[in-house]
């Protein structure tokens, strides 16, 4: 059941982690990080793999919408102690969507780009401003996306077509307005700020080698098909318009506290 990461190399997996670290905040995109394997860190679920194989019999009818419930246990010093339990359930999309590998895996591609847009992000500012690690990343969250997340994985925005594309578009745009956020919650004066905005996405900034520049490159392709430019450098945009791309955000609807 459970749902592992994998190295390159192949060895010394590790159970996915669906919340952010520190915080313990549930990424809306983790599930759909299992939707599709990759040569470069493949995650895996054999629970999910018996769903999808499932829906590809039509055993599962197509608009039945699926759930995964992830748990995970957060062990204290030398493993002695439970210092919380995690349990968080993530819409999946129907069955019609999983069965289909291209809409998988046009899930997968947003996820996976939302993990390097973060990762980036973090490892920019850390170089930047010599801060600690923690301290980065606990202040260099992508939050509020959860309903960005739900507006651009409907099957209407999953499938080819003028729907994909508008997808691809908004959450690019939902995503680059998180890191902005972000960036004008962490402490650096205005200059760094603006440095870190222009570079954390570039192949010059701080990009490790795993997932790096060719990995962010290949996500791009992967959305949005373009000739090879050997010496092209990434930026953080699955797409780039002449004019930036700002969409009414829309309101969240109210918790009800009962």
């Amino acid at each position: 059941m459970t749902a592992w990461s994998t190295p390159a190399s192949g060895r010394g997996r590790t159970p996915m982690k669906f919340t952010d670290e520190d915080l313990g905040l549930l990424k809306p995109w983790a599930a759909a990080l299992i939707l599709d394997r990759t040569t470069d860190r493949p995650h895996t679920s054999t629970a999910l793999r018996h769903a999808v194989d499932a829906a590809e019999r039509g055993v599962i009818s197509p608009d039945t919408r699926l759930r995964a419930v992830f748990a995970a246990i957060e062990w204290g010093t030398q493993r002695s102690v439970i210092n919380d339990d995690h349990v968080a359930p993530v819409d999946l999309g129907t069955a019609g969507q999983i069965a289909d590998p291209g809409q998988r895996r046009t899930m997968a591609t947003r996820a996976r780009y939302a993990e390097v847009v973060q990762g980036n992000l973090r490892r920019a500012a850390q170089e930047l401003s010599g801060r600690p690690a923690d301290l980065v990343r606990k202040r260099l969250t992508l939050t509020d996306l959860d309903l960005d997340w739900n507006e651009t994985t409907g099957e209407d925005e999953t499938r080819d077509g003028a729907g994909r594309e508008a997808a691809n578009r908004a959450w690019d745009t939902a995503l680059h307005e998180a890191v902005d956020r972000a960036i004008e919650s962490f402490p650096l004066d205005r200059n760094r700020r603006a440095k870190l905005r222009a570079t954390f996405m570039t192949a010059g900034a701080a990009a490790p080698p795993e997932p790096g520049p060719s990995y962010v490159r290949g996500l791009r392709r992967a959305l949005h098909p373009v000739a090879d430019q050997p010496d092209e450098r990434v930026r953080g945009h699955l797409h780039h318009p002449a004019q930036p791309a700002h969409r009414p955000r829309q309101p969240r609807p109210p918790v009800d506290p009962a």
